[in-house]
């Protein structure tokens, strides 16, 4: 069931004990929630919000925030410049159980990932966000490969030096540390 501030709820599963819930909700409704989430610290989310708030989202942010500690880890680039979502390449990725992608497209990655249709369907959020030229804001909980992930997860598209969209920067916060399988609810 939908609360009022949420956008979007989808719920997948790959028969093999793999699944994903996301959950949708407005930029507004992101801002509020990592703000009350500020008292573990300023999250990644929280900084590309703010920056895109404020209209400073820019590759210089971008190069500073991937390199400062706190928000290293959290921060990723997907190139969104082919016409076909499954031709998009990792520009920087947080490293994974997975991988640390960098350069890969993702057809590539999605063959190589043990539950795909988590990554085709963070491909079609990298799609909507191109399309769009819009933020998009998820909380996401998931079993992947027998290991449970909660986290928010922002993108927000970026403009190349000649004004045209070229990438789709994002930010996750986990919600909740990564843990051995629970029954999804």
């Amino acid at each position: 069931m939908l609360d009022t501030n949420e956008l979007e709820r989808a719920f997948s599963e790959d028969g093999a004990g793999n699944w994903t819930r996301r959950i949708r909700y407005s930029l507004d409704e992101a801002f509020r929630r990592e703000r009350a989430a500020a008292g573990h610290g300023i999250s990644a989310p929280r900084q590309l919000i703010d920056a895109w708030r404020a209209g400073t989202v820019s590759d210089a942010f971008l190069t500073r925030m991937s390199l400062a500690d706190a928000t290293k880890p959290w921060l990723a680039r997907v190139d969104v410049t082919e016409n076909s979502p499954w031709q998009y390449r990792y520009t920087q990725h947080m490293s994974s159980p997975y991988g640390h992608f960098r350069g890969e497209s993702l057809a590539e990655v999605t063959a190589s990932h043990p539950f795909p249709s988590h990554v085709t369907s963070a491909m079609l959020d990298y799609h909507s966000c191109k399309q769009t030229q819009q933020p998009t804001y998820f909380e996401i909980e998931q079993v992947v490969d027998g290991i449970y992930r909660a986290y928010t997860r922002l993108m927000v598209p970026l403009q190349g030096r000649r004004g045209k969209l070229s990438e789709v920067a994002y930010a996750i916060r986990y919600t909740a540390e990564p843990s051995s399988v629970p029954e999804p609810v």
